[in-house]
This record gives C-alpha cells, sequence and structure tokens, in this order.
C-alpha cells in the first residue's frame, strides 16, 4: 500500500488511472499532484492512449492480460510508461524547473525531451530504457504495477546524466510504471 491508497479491481481500468494519478500526488513531495480525473477533463487537455487491452508476459510461456482506460502518456509532472510502449516526453522549462512533460511519438531526435523504451525479455523481466536528451542531470521517483497485484509498488531508480541512457531492470514482470517528481538534481 502506498500512501495509503490500493488499486481496487484493476481490470476496471477507470481505477488504474484514477490510483496511478492519486499516486502520483501521494508519493511526491515536491511536485504539484496530477489533477484527478474525474475533476478535470485529462483526456481532453493532453495527448491520451486509447482503452485497450494490455499483454503482460509472466514468464516464458504465460501471459496475462489486463484492462487498459484512456490514460495520458504525460500530465503534470508525471508520465505513465505501459509495458511495450516506445515514446518521449518534451520538456520547454529551464533549471532549475523542468515543467511539465509533453508527450511525442517516438522517432527522430528532439533536444529536450527524455526518449522512453519499456519491454520485457523472454523470462518475464522488465527493462525500461530511458535517455536524457536534455542539458542536465535529471532525477525522478517511480512507482509501479505488477500485473497480478491491485497496487503500486515504489522503486528505486538512478538519475541521469545528460546525454546518457540508463536502463531500468526489474527481474519479475512489470505492466506499468509510473515517473513523478520529474526534476532537474545537480550532481
Amino acid at each position: 500500500m502506498i500512501g495509503g491508497h490500493q488499486l481496487e479491481g484493476h481490470e476496471t481500468g477507470v481505477a488504474i488511472l484514477k490510483v496511478l494519478l492519486l499516486a502520483a500526488s501521494t508519493l511526491a513531495i515536491t511536485q504539484t499532484p496530477p489533477a484527478d480525473p474525474q475533476h478535470a477533463p485529462v483526456c481532453s487537455v493532453v495527448h491520451c492512449r486509447e482503452p485497450a487491452t494490455l499483454q503482460v508476459r509472466l514468464d516464458a510461456d504465460t501471459y496475462t492480460e489486463l484492462s487498459i482506460p484512456p490514460m495520458p502518456y504525460a500530465f503534470k509532472n508525471a508520465i505513465y510508461v505501459l509495458v511495450g510502449e516506445t515514446f518521449r516526453v518534451r520538456y520547454d522549462g529551464k533549471p532549475p524547473t523542468l515543467g511539465d512533460g509533453i508527450y511525442r511519438a517516438s522517432g527522430g531526435e528532439e533536444v529536450a525531451a527524455l526518449h522512453l523504451r519499456f519491454w520485457q525479455e523472454k523470462d518475464g523481466s522488465s527493462i525500461l530504457a530511458i535517455k536524457n536528451a536534455l542539458t542536465h542531470r535529471v532525477a525522478y521517483d517511480c512507482a509501479m504495477q505488477l500485473p497480478m497485484e491491485k497496487r503500486l509498488r515504489r522503486t528505486s531508480v538512478l538519475p541521469i546524466e545528460p546525454g546518457l541512457t540508463n536502463y531500468e531492470h526489474w527481474p519479475h514482470p512489470v505492466a506499468h510504471l509510473m515517473l513523478f517528481n520529474i526534476r532537474y538534481e545537480a550532481k
């Protein structure tokens, strides 16, 4: 349980988005919390995914499926990454403030962006590659949802130096990640 909140019924897509946004506000100490989607039409303001069924590998031979509601790629100071996705998030802020991220489809090099790729290996382990195309070191906090759990778990991640790519690896299946409190960080 994170911040006293537990995801109820992850098959219902709306619950996933509500908890992701609520968790961002309860986990992040220094960020402006994302708005609750019931009080703000999130997908009318930012680019969102269409509702979908997400297939997550549990091991070499087994998969599970999760229903995913319309969900933003980036909203306020959070990025939501589903397994199997590749995209980038552009930032227009100048140090010390990044500003809110803006979703961009993958492809092409873009300065002032974080490039994300999240995939699974054949054994079900999960890997996030995140390239920092910004001019300063970037730090962030991260929470993940495992495919068979109804809650978010906080996980540790490393800051990313400018021009470099970090690879975060989890030896188990992860359905999606929420990166939040994204910020410039001094060395």
